[in-house]
């Protein structure tokens, strides 16, 4: 049953099939919708299916969602024939729907007038009073939960999948907390005009609903005995570790920390970015990832009518703090949310993070990101621990990046006051036309970010004196360093298109040399996964620390002996015809894929990724050799939540990713890996000033750094993947020296 509200109300449960994601550039192919009244009662239901009229049908389009072009030849009706009826039909009606603002955008653009009719969005509900969820996505929140949807990615079938949802989630309402609905009432009846605040309003609640908080730290004990490796693993000040196999390396590491917890009264720290590979031990978090109660409050005070947007996101945090989550891994934040984190969040002066250090001290054990660490490691608690670092290539880059300051112009482009957003705006436009495009002799990219490396000695007096109209005392900062550069100081300017800000940076020598001496104070044990060479350059130079025994302990490796295969013919990864070859090599993979043999695919940006896994899809539909395979792709397919989700609900899987590291690719039948190309890191002009001081020095920074960063890449994407028998490598520079050099480091006997 629907909310009773004071006016009767109509509800449009809606859902679009489309050629692509662009409202302006591709074709509304499929219009579903149900009309129902406010007592449930269904009213009318539409489904037509249109001819595409700016991009047309593609083979992967069919593939996902079954429109044929047979069917479109059929059936297929003019979209502007329908603009009227459209409008006509949904009236003043609520639009509900799954993601909703992404059909609104589409029927828009296409002419039906809906603009000002009001809208609920499923998945934001979902967010709300769903905690916990592995993925919002319609399809996985339908076989959890059983709806009907038997044809996902039909329209109709959404829209009847929706309003299952939509009826759960009313139910969910019902079944909040009377302590909860008490705590948002004044906020739902007088800072927001949101729609489905009604829902929320008219509940009353339940007395005996009491919530119990979930941990993030699960017992993941070891079924390995590690006493002896750990036995063999110097006390001394430095030590270097060979790290193998992630679930295995991660669990040495854990039973590490406690051995030497016994000996070490002040206990371990773990260094890692990978926390769902410790997730039995105690995380040590930042304050900007610990919600602030008065800060949220304060949001909502600061906002006299809070648009749908942010008043979702404030009943989102606010539902996970009142089931006493604090964390930011807790809340599901979405694409946009997290811009709005930041005003909620802790501050490090704050007494939320006082609180956290009282607890989290006396641990014998903590988990801690590495810029956390770097960042708080004069702490008291954290003097005298044994430092275990995980991925030690990672952490080193951490390093050499922490001691950058940085400032961005983005807060005052968004300023509430007028005349400073629009000065904002100004000193980003002058400075991309006198500086930026000066130094780039080029017009300024519209889609990707440009980041430029200013002269060092060169004053720029005109901007400098021109951010003192801001008051603001960071500015202020960067106002001196525009001004009088210090010798050796690294400058530069990033501009990003896509939001227009402009942001600044700055780095120099000294300080990073400051934080390597601090690690001195630390007993410190170094996994690391490059080679280590005779003179051990890479820690000497970028982590300070090079003098100690190393370990290689076959025990982390895999017992499979993996083969690393290199097609003939490879093209060069610069030719139009490489992508085109990773798809033919992938898809002849492929057919060997079985429901115990799955197939996984590194691509070194998410650009390609993309190109191959559509072009792949496409020839998915065409192929009979093919029949039955299960293709996705990450961040292509969805969020990491739903593609892990589906991967693990698919037999013959091919799997598409680039970013994903998680202990949970472990648990598939990964065979086969297929490795797209070298993953170098991405130019910044620190880069370039780290090159120019080592060839100063007589060293030369693609032996010292890039060998050792891309072989570890490799190395970890390959340690996710314990049950590989066969890596295929598809970049035909590794018949160049340094290309071989890479692939023994990272793919070694043992």
């Amino acid at each position: 049953m629907l909310a009773v509200h004071s006016r009767p109300m109509q509800y449009c449960f809606l859902d679009l099939e489309t050629t692509g994601l662009d409202s302006q550039r591709d074709s509304i192919i499929e219009i579903s919708f149900i009309l129902k009244d406010e007592s449930g009662k269904e009213i009318e239901r539409f489904d037509e299916v249109f001819h595409p009229e700016k991009s047309p049908l593609t083979p992967f389009v069919t593939h996902l969602t079954g429109i044929a072009e047979a069917e479109i030849s059929q059936r297929g009706k003019k979209i502007a024939s329908f603009r009227t009826i459209l409008s006509e039909k949904i009236g003043n009606a609520v639009i509900v729907g799954h993601n909703i603002d992404f059909d609104i955008r589409f029927l828009i653009e296409n002419g039906v007038e809906i603009s000002q009719n009001q809208r609920i969005d499923t998945h934001e509900l979902a967010r709300i009073l769903l905690p916990g969820e592995e993925s919002f996505a319609l399809e996985v929140l339908s076989k959890k939960y059983k709806f009907s949807h038997e044809n996902a990615h039909r329209a109709m079938s959404d829209v009847e999948a929706s309003i299952q949802l939509f009826e759960f989630l009313e139910t969910k309402i019902q079944q909040l907390p009377r302590e909860f609905l008490d705590t948002i009432r004044s906020t739902l009846e007088t800072r927001t005009s949101w729609v489905a605040k009604e829902f929320f309003l008219s509940a009353t609640g339940t007395g005996e609903w009491r919530p119990t908080p979930i941990s993030a730290e699960k017992n993941t004990e070891s079924t390995t005995d590690f006493s002896a490796l750990c036995e063999k693993v110097s006390a001394e000040k430095t030590s270097f570790v060979r790290a193998g196999d992630a679930r295995q390396t991660a669990d040495f590491q854990r039973a590490l920390a406690h051995h030497v917890s016994q000996k070490n009264p002040a206990g371990a720290l773990i260094v890692t970015t990978r926390f769902d590979f410790f997730s039995g031990e105690k995380l040590f978090p930042t304050p900007e990832v610990l919600l602030d109660p008065v800060r949220l409050e304060r949001f909502s005070a600061d906002r006299e009518n809070m648009t749908n947007f942010e008043a979702t996101f404030f009943l989102q945090i606010k539902f996970r703090h009142f089931l006493g989550y604090r964390g930011k891994e807790f809340f599901d934040l979405f694409a946009d949310q997290r811009n709005l984190w930041p005003e909620v969040c802790a501050e490090e002066e704050s007494g939320v993070f006082a609180k956290v250090l009282q607890e989290k001290m006396p641990e014998k054990i903590l988990v801690i990101s590495p810029r956390a660490f770097l960042r708080f490691r004069h702490l008291p608690g954290f003097q005298n621990r044994t430092l275990l670092v995980d991925e030690a290539e990672v952490f080193a880059e951490n390093l050499l990046f922490f001691p950058a300051k940085n400032w961005s112009l983005a807060p005052f482009l968004k300023h509430k006051t007028e005349d400073i957003s629009v000065a904002a705006q100004f000193f980003v436009t002058n400075f991309c036309r006198e500086v930026l495009q000066k130094k780039l002799q080029r017009t300024i990219s519209t889609t990707f970010p440009e980041r430029v490396r200013l002269d060092p000695q060169e004053r720029f007096d005109d901007f400098a004196n021109s951010l003192q109209q801001f008051s603001d005392k960071n500015l202020n900062e960067l106002s001196d360093v525009l001004l009088t550069p210090r010798e050796r100081l690294v400058r530069w300017a990033t501009y990003a298109p896509q939001s227009g800000n402009l942001s600044f940076g700055a780095w120099h020598p000294d300080d990073w040399r400051a934080v390597k001496s601090d690690l001195e104070k630390f007993q410190t044990v170094f996994f690391h996964r490059h080679l280590l060479g005779k003179s051990n350059l890479f820690f000497r130079v970028f982590v300070g620390s090079y003098q100690g025994p190393h370990f290689l302990f076959p025990e982390l490796f895999s017992q499979n002996p993996q083969k690393v295969e290199v097609p003939r013919g490879v093209p060069s990864v610069k030719s139009p015809e490489f992508n085109s070859f990773c798809v033919q090599k992938i898809e002849e993979l492929s057919s060997a894929v079985s429901e115990t043999s799955a197939l996984a695919a590194y691509f070194s940006s998410l650009e390609t990724l993309k190109k191959v896994y559509l072009e792949f899809s496409d020839r998915l539909s065409q192929s009979e050799v093919l029949e039955g395979i299960f293709a996705i792709g990450e961040r292509v397919s969805g969020g990491n939540g739903k593609v892990l989700k589906l991967a693990q609900d698919h037999k013959k899987l091919v799997l598409f990713f680039q970013k994903i590291m998680t202990a949970d690719l472990g648990k598939l039948p990964f065979q086969t890996l297929v490795i797209q190309k070298f993953p170098f890191d991405a130019p910044h002009p620190l880069f370039d000033a780290v090159q120019e001081a080592l060839q100063n020095s007589g060293l030369k920074f693609w032996d010292v750094w890039q060998i050792p960063k891309v072989s570890a890449n490799l190395s970890q994407k390959v340690s996710l993947f314990p049950n590989l028998e066969k890596i295929v490598f598809l970049d035909s520079r590794e018949n160049s020296r340094w290309g071989k050099e890479i692939l023994d480091s990272a793919f070694p006997k043992i």
